[in-house]
């Protein structure tokens, strides 16, 4: 189940991984795209998502993060392609867009 909702959360793009399903239910955990770059920092704690999620594009660059604490989401953060913060999504779903004007 675990790895189905991995595979699920990271898309069918192509990435290596090497750790089996009890290594997942703690500890941090890195996941690559074919091409070597990072796509994906989290960790678990208790089998449970936990602390500071980072997403990564192709390139290396940091899209989105998401905030989670005992396995609930509590703030998403996604990233324009200059790295500025364009979007913040709390827990109930509330959006707050930021302006993206480079002021």
């Amino acid at each position: 189940m675990r790895i189905l909702l991995l595979w699920l959360l990271l898309g069918t793009g192509l990435c290596s991984f090497a750790q089996n399903n009890d290594s997942l239910a703690n500890g941090k955990h890195r996941y690559y795209f074919s091409n070597g770059q990072l796509k994906l920092e989290n960790r678990f704690k208790n089998k449970l998502a936990s602390g500071t999620w980072k997403y990564y594009n192709e390139k290396g660059q940091l899209i989105k993060q998401e905030k989670y604490r005992k396995g609930h989401l509590k703030w998403t953060f996604h990233y324009n392609e200059r790295g500025r913060l364009i979007r913040i999504i709390d827990k109930k779903g509330k959006e707050t867009k930021k302006s993206d004007c480079g002021c």
